[in-house]
């Protein structure tokens, strides 16, 4: 249940991915191994909020490296 929670929090909510993203990793990390319920369910949605909230993490690092050399390079 929490993987689609963490799917949720990285595809619906992409604008606000530089805080969601950590929240839908803490999400799938922390409830990795608990039984899923009475109907198991596939892998592939795990791991699919997991690829998206690495890729949504990355991209925000490359933007604020980015910026932040555009900053200091308008001050030299």
């Amino acid at each position: 249940m929490e993987d689609k929670r963490a799917l949720a929090l990285v595809s619906w909510l992409a604008p606000l991915s530089l805080f969601t993203a950590p929240l839908a990793l803490y999400l799938l990390l922390r409830y990795r191994g608990q039984p899923e319920g009475f109907v198991p369910r596939s892998r592939l949605t795990w791991w699919i909020a997991f690829g998206l909230a690495i890729f949504w993490l990355v991209t925000w690092l490359v933007i604020m490296v980015v910026w932040v050399s555009l900053v200091l390079d308008g001050f030299s």
